[in-house]
């Protein structure tokens, strides 16, 4: 999966493929569950899709045709997945406490781009917190920093 990701972002260079993969492997993973969020609704518009380019940009400094690489895979990751594990598991793997805190910020975003955020958007926010081990504290805290003014 993520050989396929790194030959689309042409990261051809072993080494940097090396250093860069995990960054990658955590783009991929952080794009997935925010599209999760995203479709949660069935309403995936493009004021969430700009919300989530732009964090993905922000995070990862990423080039458009890599943002465009990844949000590509990562929808189609997503309508694949049987569950959330698989990027939860990603996310428990190669992220710091700080960075699980800036991905359901992130996820928050995305869910009040389209200027509310349904039910199920903020239940699947919720249920990701929990996986990834997010104390309620910071659940809470990410939602008022992303919260419009």
């Amino acid at each position: 999966m993520f050989d396929k990701l790194f030959s689309m972002l042409k990261l051809d260079d072993p080494e940097i493929a090396t250093s860069e993969s995990e960054s990658k492997g955590w783009a991929l993973a952080a794009a997935a569950l925010m599209v999760e969020v995203a479709s949660a609704d069935q309403d995936f518009d493009n004021d969430e899709l700009d919300a989530l380019l732009a964090v993905l940009k922000r995070e990862f400094m990423l080039t458009p045709e890599q943002l465009d690489a990844v949000v590509i895979n990562a929808k189609q990751q997503s309508s694949e997945a049987t569950s959330l594990f698989q990027f939860t598991r990603q996310v428990n793997d190669d992220c710091s406490h700080e960075e699980k805190f800036r991905l359901v910020l992130g996820m928050w975003k995305v869910a009040y781009a389209d200027g509310s955020v349904d039910k199920y958007e903020a239940h699947i926010i919720r249920r990701i917190s929990d996986l990834i081990h997010l104390p309620n504290s910071q659940f809470v805290r990410a939602k008022q920093e992303a919260r419009p003014d």
